[in-house]
């Protein structure tokens, strides 16, 4: 009788562990900040070193780092990883634009009327670093409107809004899911909005 509980006991332990296996990387999401800043700041030449050319891309204003978008960030990633999904909306429907109203980062009322619209999100999966999560997100391979690259980057659409280039606060999370039952090794959540009364 013993023996059955240690095994049952043992097995649970087991596969808990490998089932919920997901970690924030901090630092991971700081290079990531880092290296979108570096970017903006160069990206003519940056663009190079990923083999991508950028003519008309002027230097963008750098990103302040904000802890409630970052914990925002945090939240989704951790979501994702958990839930075994991709998305920029979660489970129930809901976008970032809901999230950043919900966890305390006022934003205009306006982007706030419908809980599946995204204005300030862009997201990767399965890439080993973040400072290439950063670097995919800005090739944005198979996207035809570039809308990841002009979030990062501070392009303006020509008509709508926001203006990307009068975004400047920034979170980053990098979560860690290769030790779990994940579809991707990792997600990555890049936020950059701004306060609106």
């Amino acid at each position: 009788m013993n023996i059955r509980f240690f095994i049952l006991f043992l097995f649970s332990v087991l596969f808990t562990h490998t089932s919920f296996a997901q970690i924030y990387n901090k630092e991971e999401s700081l290079k990531a900040f880092e290296y979108l800043n570096l970017f903006r700041k160069s990206p003519k030449e940056e663009a190079k070193k990923i083999n991508l050319k950028l003519k008309s891309i002027k230097p963008a204003q750098p990103l302040i780092w904000n802890e409630t978008l970052a914990r925002i960030a945090k939240e989704r990633a951790m979501d994702m990883a958990e839930n075994n999904y991709f998305s920029h909306r979660d489970k129930k429907g809901r976008a970032i634009n809901y999230k950043l109203k919900k966890g305390g980062y006022e934003i205009h009322k306006f982007y706030t009327k419908d809980k599946r619209l995204n204005s300030f999100e862009s997201i990767s999966a399965g890439m080993p670093t973040g400072a290439e999560s950063i670097a995919s997100l800005i090739i944005d391979e198979g996207v035809k409107s570039k809308g990841h690259r002009k979030h990062l980057l501070g392009i303006d659409y020509k008509r709508g809004y926001p203006q990307n280039s009068t975004l400047y606060d920034c979170g980053i999370a990098f979560v860690d899911a290769s030790d779990s039952n994940a579809r991707y090794q990792s997600y990555v959540v890049v936020i950059i909005a701004k306060h609106e009364y």
